[in-house]
């Protein structure tokens, strides 16, 4: 046999085996639907409707002013109405706050009981979003990763809260290493538009217009942020990560395990197994810091 048929078969055996790789499984990214724009929300934040010390204009003109798009105010126990302040979108909310805390977002009406998976069903059976407040409170309570994974029916897990002052993960890669599709949110939970708990802590949204913001949030078409940025895209098998900054790339799977790490660059890839269940980047600045959480690429390995 010449060297040339060696090739031709030795190709054809790569391309098969390629084809083969690529048909095993299957990846769910949730940045695929794109969108033009990219806007800013506060998630979380309080006013002198429960415990904060700014009046809702007053919130709501700050955020404004600090940039976002747009915002929730969610207040304990109580829905605050739009201020009607121009040029910001608002989402009404509430924080319910029982034995742990759930925030509930484009809320009408919130739930009177005291139950927590009750709470979580209420609002899911409304088609509202929910999400995990501050896990880890440190004084007050400490949610473990199998208790977060016994409640169902919400969409989202904070990772950091200005508030709190510290990032979560550990129960947001139980949920998503027990085949869970929660996303994850930074947000400031502020009750003092002059202090330290002050745009700290947000999400960055990827939509066409305000109006595909909320399904945006649903689908996790965003990333969680306190003052980086983070872009990925995948091609074929492989997931793309870019920042503007100089960051220290993290390719985080099943159990937090580190699949990749790039330092001080501004791109980093990963190419998919198809083992991993899921695929999220962390994306760190360098020197200060600052981070940036993309929402986890899902991967299911197809029957055969």
């Amino acid at each position: 046999m010449n060297i040339m048929k060696l090739s031709i078969i030795t190709l054809i055996l790569i391309l098969f085996v390629s084809a083969a790789n690529a048909a095993s499984f299957t990846i769910e990214n949730p940045y695929e639907a794109g969108g033009a724009n990219l806007y800013k929300g506060q998630l979380h934040c309080h006013t002198t409707n429960s415990d904060g010390k700014n009046d809702p204009e007053e919130v709501v003109e700050a955020y404004k002013e600090a940039g976002y798009n747009f915002i929730s105010i969610t207040d304990h126990n109580f829905i605050t109405p739009d201020p009607q302040i121009e040029g910001i979108m608002f989402i009404p909310g509430v924080e319910e706050t029982l034995k742990r805390h759930l925030v509930a977002l484009d809320v009408e009406k919130r739930y009177e009981g005291k139950d927590i998976q009750e709470c979580l069903d209420f609002h899911f059976n409304n088609n509202r979003m929910t999400s995990i407040a501050h896990p880890e409170w440190r004084g007050r309570y400490i949610m473990c990763s199998k208790e977060v994974n016994s409640y169902k029916n919400f969409n989202f897990i904070e990772v950091f809260n200005t508030g709190i002052g510290y990032f979560v993960e550990e129960p947001w890669d139980f949920l998503l290493s027990n085949g869970r599709k929660i996303f994850a949110l930074a947000t400031d939970d502020c009750h003092n538009v002059k202090g330290k708990g002050f745009n700290r802590g947000w999400v960055m949204v990827r939509a066409n217009s305000d109006k595909d913001i909320l399904n945006s949030l649903r689908n996790g078409n965003f990333y969680a942020s306190t003052g980086n940025d983070i872009d990925i895209t995948v091609e074929g098998n492989t997931i793309i990560a870019k920042s503007s900054n100089k960051s220290i790339f993290d390719f985080k799977g099943k159990n937090g395990e580190i699949l990749k790490n790039d330092g001080n660059v501004n791109e980093s890839k990963y190419t998919l197994t198809g083992d991993e269940i899921y695929v999220r980047v962390r994306a760190c600045t360098v020197p200060d810091g600052k981070m940036a959480w993309s929402q986890p690429v899902f991967i299911e390995k197809n029957n055969k």
